[in-house]
């Protein structure tokens, strides 16, 4: 699947190992990991502020993931593998 972000396109691949990683215009999610879970949310906005905001330390994309997955989790967002709109057309 691939996403549009501020900084270009991103392609999102699945793999069976721990962890998420962020390089090369790549973000790869381990598909063992369960999806309905806060920490997942929280891995994954991580890996998109990274994305989006390759300038910024560590430590203040673990804060602003940190800040954005609270506020998703507590309106209520969660992921829904039913119901997961079709991924946009690269342009």
């Amino acid at each position: 699947m691939a996403i549009k972000l501020s900084t270009g396109w991103w392609d999102i691949h699945t793999t069976p190992f721990a962890g998420l990683t962020c390089y090369r215009n790549t973000i790869v999610i381990d598909s063992g990991e369960p999806i309905n879970t806060k920490e997942y949310m929280d891995t994954l906005v991580h890996e998109t502020i990274h994305a989006s905001r390759p300038d910024l330390s560590e430590a203040a994309v673990v804060k602003l993931a940190g800040d954005v997955t609270t506020m998703l989790w507590a309106a209520g967002y969660r992921l829904n593998k039913k119901r997961r709109r079709k991924p946009p057309v690269r342009r």
